[in-house]
């Protein structure tokens, strides 16, 4: 003989299992039967949820089966709306009977179900696999964890023109998921990891008290940056691998969520892309560069400082977006009086005034903001 496994029954095998019914009206006469339950030997409790008087409105329902399941422990409950024609309680039309047991299904707290309409009977294979399924992903945590037929999606049973239908439903971690991409679509990154689109305000160390104020900072130029008002940039330096890309990456993707365009690009990369696409995209991505509503420069002075990275892309590209109001971003290991010790070096010599323009655009685009702290990327 075939045996179920249900909790700590095995049915078919062994002695014959006694199962008791509960018939009371109220949520309170159904508790007091369930609470008598302890001093006798049940195996299984069969809750009559036709005799309910509040069987049609499923949350009353829900709510008396989960104060039963407290109350009955690991004991296994089957429930059972038996039909007038059946010698139940009340009639049912098949839409109500099938919407009651589906969703009793779907909870946590039914182990067992009496199905005995003919239409339903049809469906038997299809409502296990929903049941099945909704359980998974109950105990779910995220979407690599997906135990489903299709990841992301579960099998849902649903009413429709009086009709019992069956269709695979999205999971709240890949709708979560596609929202994350919709905006992330609004996050351009040259020669950044894809992966930095991921960053977040409820991942930059908080503990770490040295980012409290720039934390601070960014709260003040959303605000202001949404009422209309054109705040500051960031020139964040600081010392290697502390933090900084990511910390700028969050405050891009928190605009992102309100549907703000960023570039965010790895400064001595950019240059070497621009140079060699000449003749190719280099208008339209250097015009990219100039007109995005916010840009991060991704550490700034670890680039081969020449006489055009400095006079005919930095400087051009400062310029414009210090008359347009556009807010820029800097990460660097350089403070800016170091910042503009290297930009005054090049292959064709020494040009301290041109160096000094670059920083006078700097300071005109940004506030001064240092981040000295451990070294994340170990």
């Amino acid at each position: 003989m075939k045996t179920v496994q249900v909790r700590n029954i095995t049915i078919g095998e062994g002695r014959p299992k006694i199962c008791v019914p509960i018939v009371g009206q109220t949520k309170e006469d159904i508790l007091l039967e369930a609470g008598t339950f302890a001093r006798i030997p049940v195996d299984v409790v069969e809750w009559r949820v036709d005799w309910f008087e509040n069987v049609f409105e499923f949350d009353k329902v829900e709510e008396v089966l989960k104060e039963l399941r407290d109350a009955l422990g690991n004991i296994p409950i089957l429930m059972t709306f038996r039909t007038s024609k059946e010698g139940g309680e009340k009639e049912i039309s098949v839409n109500d009977y099938a919407a009651l047991n589906i969703a009793a299904a779907q909870s946590d707290y039914v182990d067992l179900i009496d199905v005995s309409d003919d239409e339903l009977m049809k469906y038997t294979s299809k409502l296990e696999e929903c049941v099945i399924e909704s359980n998974h992903c109950k105990k779910c945590t995220s979407l690599k964890d997906c135990q489903n037929r299709v990841n992301g999606y579960f099998f849902k049973a649903f009413l429709e023109n009086d009709k019992l239908n069956f269709s695979y439903v999205p999971c709240k971690y890949l709708l979560k998921e596609e929202e994350i991409y919709s905006y992330q679509k609004k996050i351009t990154c040259y020669d950044l990891p894809e992966d930095i689109k991921k960053a977040t305000f409820s991942n930059v160390y908080k503990d770490d008290k040295k980012r409290l104020p720039i934390i601070k900072y960014f709260k003040e130029f959303i605000d202001t940056y949404l009422k209309g008002e054109n705040p500051k940039g960031i020139y964040l330096h600081g010392s290697f691998g502390s933090g900084k890309t990511y910390l700028i990456a969050s405050l891009f993707n928190e605009m992102a969520k309100k549907d703000i365009a960023s570039v965010m690009v790895y400064y001595p990369e950019l240059l070497r892309s621009l140079k060699s696409s000449f003749g190719n995209d280099y208008e339209e991505k250097f015009t990219k560069l100039k007109t995005v509503p916010l840009l991060l420069l991704d550490d700034i002075g670890a680039e081969n400082t020449t006489n055009w990275s400095r006079d005919e892309v930095l400087a051009p590209l400062l310029q414009y977006r210090m008359e347009e109001h556009l807010p820029t971003f800097f990460t660097s290991n350089l403070t800016k009086e170091e910042l503009e010790l290297t930009l005054s070096n090049t292959n064709n010599g020494v040009d301290k005034i041109k160096a000094r323009r670059i920083i006078e655009r700097i300071n005109q685009l940004t506030v001064d903001l240092e981040l000295i702290s451990k070294n994340r990327r170990n």
